[in-house]
């Protein structure tokens, strides 16, 4: 009750720092909340005691083998560690409003792990024991294989590709089977012309990329000039809300940046129904079912005073899969923005394992030293991302390239959940777990 009560204590105080005409005195109100030790007593009401109903998860549609599901949970760790690295990083522009998709630059490194001879620091960065290439490979290919799906209500769409100018060095024969056998990876060679004679949206990297991405993305993160080559992933979802929203009930709220000091009114999606709910003393969330029930977006909601960066810098997959085994269904007053981000970021490489960047480079140069007209090599990692948010559902996609550069609880029950203050949003499969998209919002870029 005391939540509930804060939250309409928070209100008040946006209105009111919204009808001031200093602007330097509504930061100060919001940024300054009142404390639950200031909430008058009387007027605290004893909230019942009741009993939650665990949720139900859905069952994993992932035929991975036991030994193959061992790798779900590092898969996590490493998703969670590179959104906080690009999320710290001071060359990451805007993270207040960053969608990545980890999972996207996994399946490059694999595909990347076939070029060189010892893959101990790239089983250890990905999660796998040992140093078999194999089993990176396998279980890649099962993923493809469970994952791509498509339905009336929802679309998860995931392809590969190895690209190439004509006049780069050829890649080896077995290196381009693997990636057809495993990644089911489409192989282009084709004379890449300059900027000026084909712009960006017109060359065969970029209609690749907006196929695959079912139009969401229209162009690769970088052009293929002359003597270069790439792999690339891309990764689609589309997902229609299990219970949609009412357009009616859409409308403009204020949302609060405590650490930007800053107040955006954001249009608010509204609705009261049962979902998957969990709170620790560091965040509260909420899970919204979308396609048939095999996909959850789940928002992340910091509790009052507590940062988006402290919150992002303790997940991991222990607190993931601690929050999916504690859910419970609980009668939600759900508010959550309408919104879409487009986001960029080019630094990628600097943000894998150090012991896996220092030993990929290492390798590279012995075989420059050997021969240095046919070793490829890559040093740059980009990937381009996209989220909309709106009353039917949610979608996001996301291509990744590693490029050589040359040029229910009671039902009388109601939890308030109004993420109207910066939070982390993850896409996953439900069954699974397995983390697919995972971005910020913080009230910038709503529609």
């Amino acid at each position: 009750m005391k939540s509930i009560i804060k939250l309409d204590i928070l209100a008040s105080l946006f209105a009111m720092a919204l009808a001031c005409i200093s602007c330097d005195k509504q930061a100060e109100n919001l940024i300054n909340p009142q404390d639950d030790d200031q909430v008058v007593e009387e007027n605290v009401v004893s909230k019942p005691e009741v009993s939650s109903t665990p949720t139900e998860l859905p069952e994993t549609r992932l035929s991975l083998s036991p030994e193959q599901m061992k790798n779900i949970s590092p898969g996590n760790d490493f998703t969670f560690r590179f959104f906080e690295k690009a999320y710290s990083n001071p060359k990451s522009q805007d993270v207040g409003n960053m969608i990545l998709s980890p999972i996207s630059v996994q399946f490059v490194c694999g595909m990347l792990g076939n070029l060189i001879e010892d893959r101990t620091e790239l089983c250890r960065m990905l999660g796998f024991e040992g140093n078999d290439i194999y089993d990176i490979n396998n279980y890649f290919k099962t993923l493809i294989g469970d994952l791509v799906k498509e339905n009336d209500a929802s679309t998860l769409c995931l392809a590969n590709a190895l690209m190439k100018d004509t006049r780069a060095a050829a890649f080896p024969v077995d290196f381009i089977d693997v990636l057809k056998s495993y990644y089911s990876a489409d192989y282009l060679e084709f004379e890449a012309l300059s900027l000026d004679d084909l712009p960006v949206g017109k060359r065969p990297e970029d209609l690749w990329v907006k196929e695959k991405t079912l139009g969401m993305i229209d162009s690769a993160p970088q052009p293929i000039l002359k003597e270069d080559y790439s792999l690339f992933n891309t990764i689609c979802f589309k997902g229609d809300w299990v219970t949609k929203f009412d357009p009616s009930n859409t409308a403009t709220h204020p949302f609060a940046n405590y650490e930007e000091k800053t107040v955006n009114n954001v249009p608010m999606m509204n609705h009261t129904s049962v979902y998957p709910y969990y709170k620790n003393d560091d965040f509260r969330s909420v899970s919204l079912p979308m396609g048939d029930g095999s996909y959850y977006l789940t928002v992340i909601l910091p509790q009052q005073y507590k940062s988006l960066k402290e919150i992002i810098n303790k997940l991991d997959s222990n607190t993931w899969n601690t929050l999916r085994a504690s859910l419970e269904d609980k009668k939600v007053k759900l508010g959550i923005p309408k919104f879409s981000t487009e986001y960029y970021n080019p630094y990628l490489f600097g943000l894998l394992d150090e012991n896996f960047i220092k030993d990929y480079f290492t390798q590279v140069d012995k075989k420059l030293e050997e021969d240095f007209e046919n070793t490829h090599w890559f040093n740059a990692l980009i990937q381009k991302a996209v989220f909309r948010m709106d009353e039917d559902g949610a979608s996001a996609a996301a291509v990744t390239q590693a490029h050589r550069l040359t040029s229910s609880g009671n039902a009388e029950t109601i939890e308030e959940f109004i993420a109207d203050h910066p939070f982390v949003y993850i896409i996953s499969d439900a069954g699974s777990g397995l983390v697919l998209f995972m971005g910020t919002y913080s009230g910038k870029t709503a529609n």
